[in-house]
């Protein structure tokens, strides 16, 4: 097989059959210490002692609604223009105690 020369197409198979993806990288996970004893030591006993209808939680999400994408597919000789990026975020903030019981109005920032 000295004249074998792989193509486009081989990788493209290659790597469907072995089950690889192109991913990106987010968050922090392989940064994030182990906190199991700092939550049996402090968080329970607080948990305890006030009880889970009065232990909240909140957290955000957001989105980009008007972001055009980066990336984009094309010809090789078309030219792409730039375009300015739009940063208009939408922020959702959800509210809820431990229980479940109390969950408060998602509030909205613009």
């Amino acid at each position: 097989m000295p004249d074998w020369k792989a193509n486009a197409g081989f990788l493209w198979h290659w790597k469907r059959h072995y089950n690889i993806r192109s991913k990106t990288f987010n968050g922090e996970r392989a940064d994030a210490p182990d906190v199991s004893e700092y939550v049996e030591k402090v968080v329970k006993p607080v948990i305890a002692e006030f009880g889970a209808d009065n232990v909240y939680n909140t957290d955000e999400t957001g989105i980009w609604f008007k972001m055009l994408p980066h990336r984009t597919n094309c010809l090789a000789e078309e030219d792409v223009p730039g375009n300015k990026v739009l940063t208009d975020r939408l922020t959702l903030l959800l509210i809820t105690n431990m229980s479940g019981t109390d969950k408060v109005k998602p509030i909205v920032i613009w």
